[in-house]
């Protein structure tokens, strides 16, 4: 059972069986272990939208507890369902340290640790847990049974509880997690957790400030990131009032494409099209574009406009020109601005000025 959960639907052809090999062989991810308090696991989670699987073991069941950290903490399904959970392993159990080599960012180092469990500095951190725990998941008689396994889910309700008195079948949490996956989505990775609180932080700051563009894109992020968690749903509310938003925007600047105030609406679009470049809207912009261009009491004053755009843009390369110190390009761009094309326009009064050498 388990070792179907890390196979992956193999290659078309004659690949196909090959395929299954690699992947059964491949190893499973190392198991990241939370070294902290129980209160911070449950932020974490909730956090990460992750599921919180927590391990108890009692000191006085050493042999059921060999056996338990065979199948809950060196299974390679159960390793590989667990990428995106935070898990967090109580034992009050105290042993020799011993020192372990490992590589980080590149260089090897050496440390400390339990000899049990290798993640944990000393004894100390593994049993840090072990009380709160007991007074939690006591049972009526005030004992604790152990080995215990506990799956939380991130809105912090008991997902799966195995509470028998012996080792229990992982395969009963393997299930759990299938399931937790379904109703909240997958854990978030710290990588995709960063990300997520950036694009969130993003979105609220422009929704707040009616900043239509980024509010919709930050959104869909979120939305895609985490798309069944509180993150989620928060996208899901918001993103209806960015569209309609971005939408009433582009309606305001389009009924200025009349004689007189064409020019702005021009500039206005032209800059919406830019800051909404990548979002589906960007095309009806390109449409609206084309339609004002097309209308013959506009065309004189969008002409104009669009010089005085392309004039611009070439004033801005000249000055990275001056300030990378390419004189050659230099002469050759504030010329062309110079010509007779541009003469009339407020970038090539700008030109003029500022380098009056070639404006002969």
């Amino acid at each position: 059972m388990c070792a179907a959960l890390v196979l992956l639907p193999g290659a078309q052809s004659g690949g196909k069986e090959k395929s299954k090999v690699a992947q059964k062989s491949a190893p499973p991810p190392p198991l990241q272990v939370f070294t902290g308090k129980l209160a911070d696991a449950r932020k974490l989670a909730r956090e990460r939208n992750a599921g919180l699987l927590i391990h108890i073991l009692l000191k006085d069941m050493e042999s059921e507890n060999t056996d338990y950290r065979k199948k809950f903490l060196e299974e390679p399904g159960l390793l590989t369902a667990c990428e995106r959970v935070i898990v967090l392993v109580s034992d009050n159990g105290t042993h020799p340290p011993r020192t372990v080599e490992e590589t980080l960012d590149g260089q090897k180092r050496t440390r400390t640790a339990c000899s049990v469990y290798t993640w944990y500095e000393n004894c100390g951190q593994h049993q840090q847990n072990f009380n709160d725990l007991a007074l939690e998941y006591r049972d009526e008689d005030g004992d604790l049974h152990c080995p215990q396994t506990l799956l939380q889910a991130p809105d912090g309700s008991l997902a799966a509880r195995l509470n028998t008195s012996a080792v229990g079948d992982p395969g009963e949490i393997l299930a759990a997690l299938v399931e937790l996956k379904k109703k909240f989505g997958p854990g978030l990775l710290e990588p995709e957790w960063f990300e997520l609180t950036r694009a969130l932080e993003r979105a609220r700051t422009a929704q707040a400030s009616s900043s239509w563009p980024e509010a919709l894109r930050s959104w869909t992020r979120v939305r895609e990131l985490s798309p069944l968690s509180v993150y989620g749903a928060e996208a899901a509310k918001n993103l209806p009032d960015a569209q309609q938003g971005l939408a009433a925007a582009i309606e305001r600047i389009g009924k200025g494409f009349v004689p007189g105030s064409a020019a702005e609406s021009w500039k206005q679009l032209v800059e919406m099209q830019r800051v909404c470049a990548g979002l589906p809207v960007e095309k009806e912009i390109a449409a609206r574009l084309k339609r004002a261009e097309a209308q013959k009491d506009l065309q004189a004053e969008i002409a104009q406009v669009k010089l005085e755009a392309e004039a611009a843009a070439l004033l801005r390369t000249a000055q990275e020109l001056a300030d990378a110190r390419k004189d050659k390009e230099l002469e050759k761009t504030v010329r062309k601005l110079l010509g007779p094309r541009y003469a009339a326009t407020p970038a090539a009064a700008s030109a003029r000025t500022l380098w009056p050498e070639w404006a002969k």
